[in-house]
């Protein structure tokens, strides 16, 4: 998969068959075994060849490539693509491969007998491979990037709300959507912050709610009133990233903060929204939109001294979640939460660059692996 992304080329096949990938899927074949060994007396003596018998061909591969974001890939022989790929190991850009290795992994003409495992396999089609690579690209980084600047969210003439957008982790995710070619309602705390980003981002490409939008419901509702008038499109998602503070304090002040960002905020904003996420044309039964909401949280359940309020705030953003999922599923709304666990004992923290660059990743992968579902 490397070697095809880093030379923008597929191999043709070879002499005895076509080339594909086998997709046996590891959690699958470790719950089996685990099964099998519960239940020892029925199993032995029975094989298994545990394989996925449905290989995917290198061109239904390119064309999950090309769904994920990558620019076609073109059909060579095999040994241009060997010539193409030692080029680019030679350079560095990706691991050589062989023509033995190629054959022995990608070459088809084995026959198995499934029999006794039968079709209980997970299909792998294009869609599970684009999701895959997706994965391996964007989230693991084990593939090459995408190179091309193609937006890949489907999000080109979508107004999208963001709210914490003066928080590092909102202005992170602000900017990454507009580069999938959104419209912007910026909402924040942070009214100076969120207006210079509004600056960079233009009038064009963005609205500034005015100040008071995050605690008062009708302002909120007004500027996304105004905000649909001026880009001639309804809100059709919503991000939620409400600041946590990097100290909680021991008075009971800090408590309200956290309640008014993390509960008070993110309730404002999904009500104000709810009316556009769930607008059908007259005439409709099903929702039009097909949009989403979704929720920057945290792990809430290490509570920490001195951090009750934040632990607090985000168990009931999780549960919010929850419940507006059950909601708004059946009208087409996919409502999701970003959560980002804890690590070596510590809250990851939402005000540094770097969880804002998570947060905004984070972000990207749930909305590519949407426009992925929805594609197919």
């Amino acid at each position: 998969m490397e070697a095809c992304l880093s030379v923008g080329a597929i191999p043709s096949g070879v002499e005895g068959g076509a080339l594909s990938f086998e997709m046996t899927p590891v959690d699958f074949v470790a719950s089996f075994i685990l099964q099998c060994a519960d239940d020892i007396r029925n199993s032995s003596g029975t094989t298994y060849h545990l394989i996925q018998p449905k290989r995917l061909s290198l061109s239904r591969f390119a064309k999950a490539c090309e769904m994920a974001g990558y620019e076609p890939l073109s059909t060579v022989s095999v040994n241009e693509w060997l010539e193409l790929v030692a080029t680019k190991a030679q350079a560095g850009d990706c691991k050589w491969v062989g023509k033995d290795t190629l054959i022995s992994i990608c070459r088809e003409g084995d026959v198995y007998d499934t029999a006794n495992v039968g079709e209980c396999y997970p299909a792998v089609d294009e869609a599970a491979m684009s999701h895959l690579v997706v994965k391996l690209s964007h989230e693991w980084q084990h593939l090459p990037g995408v190179q091309n600047g193609a937006k890949q969210l489907g999000l080109e003439d979508k107004l999208v709300m963001v709210c914490g957008a003066g928080t590092p982790a909102g202005n992170e995710v602000a900017r990454r959507l507009a580069d999938e070619g959104a419209q912007l309602l910026l909402v924040g705390l942070d009214q100076k912050l969120t207006q210079l980003l509004g600056s960079d981002l233009g009038d064009d490409n963005s609205f500034v709610a005015p100040e008071g939008s995050c605690t008062e419901l009708a302002t909120l509702q007004a500027a996304i009133h105004e905000a649909e008038e001026r880009f001639g499109k309804r809100v059709w998602g919503l991000v939620n990233c409400p600041l946590i503070s990097e100290k909680e304090g021991s008075d009971t002040v800090s408590w309200h903060t956290h309640f008014e960002a993390g509960c008070k905020f993110v309730m404002n904003a999904t009500t104000a929204a709810l009316p556009s996420l769930t607008h059908t044309d007259e005439g409709d039964n099903q929702a039009q939109q097909r949009g989403f909401v979704i929720n920057v949280s945290e792990d809430p359940s290490a509570p920490k001294p001195l951090l009750s309020g934040i632990s607090a705030s985000k168990a009931f953003l999780d549960a919010w979640t929850a419940g507006m999922k059950a909601q708004l599923s059946p009208l087409g709304v996919t409502v999701v939460t970003v959560s980002l666990a804890r690590q070596s004992g510590e809250l990851n923290l939402l005000d540094s660059q770097a969880q804002a660059r998570g947060v905004a990743d984070s972000v990207h992968n749930t909305l590519m692996t949407q426009s992925l579902l929805t594609s197919s």
